[in-house]
């Protein structure tokens, strides 16, 4: 989904000329971000591979073989080397210091990274303040008895869930639960237990 909207951001981009090209009398693109494109995708085709017995091989041959997968992986692609590039700018930018020339929108991100990375805060206030927003939603069946459990089904109502969560500025329930395959053992299933997305 995301791929396919920058695709046509590009698209848009280019047909309307906020970016200008320098095209070859036979329209070939030598702007520098056309011709990295070029050699990226020239340095994942493996020449020594006919593409009429073997297309995939030939076209992904030499990019399989230059991108081993890591022990702490359990996959590669281009697609997760993009994400990995994007995940490093977005910190530098949640990183870098407000400035009121920023729009107000950059400057909450910032706020709001830089307050669950301050390590010393976080200690300081301890599980208190999620065990009250676990009570504001009728607390969670897992805490039992503790503070932020104490659950009832008959007082809660995913809908009041939901609303409330979105209220306070969370966009999805705290926890993502998913089935996945394991990727050491793909043979089996693993439950995964993640963060939404900010």
């Amino acid at each position: 989904m995301i791929s396919a909207l920058l695709v046509i951001g590009f698209i848009l981009i280019f047909r309307t000329g906020g970016i200008h090209t320098q095209l070859t009398d036979d329209g070939v693109c030598l702007t520098p971000g056309c011709v990295v494109a070029a050699a990226r995708v020239l340095n994942g085709i493996d020449t020594s591979v006919n593409p009429c017995d073997n297309f995939y091989t030939f076209a992904c041959g030499s990019w399989i073989k230059s991108n081993v997968i890591p022990e702490h992986k359990g996959s590669v692609s281009v697609f997760a080397e993009v994400r990995e590039k994007v995940a490093v700018t977005v910190k530098g930018l949640l990183e870098a210091d407000n400035n009121q020339n920023h729009p107000k929108v950059v400057q909450k991100a910032r706020n709001f990274y830089k307050s669950c990375m301050n390590q010393d805060a976080v200690e300081e206030y301890g599980l208190g303040p999620m065990k009250e927003f676990i009570e504001t939603f009728g607390g969670w069946p897992v805490l039992g008895s503790q503070d932020g459990g104490r659950w009832s089904e008959n007082n809660f109502s995913v809908e009041d869930f939901l609303v409330e969560s979105v209220r306070q500025g969370k966009s999805m329930p705290l926890i993502n639960f998913s089935i996945n395959k394991d990727l050491k053992q793909s043979v089996s299933k693993i439950i995964t237990v993640s963060t939404n997305y900010i």
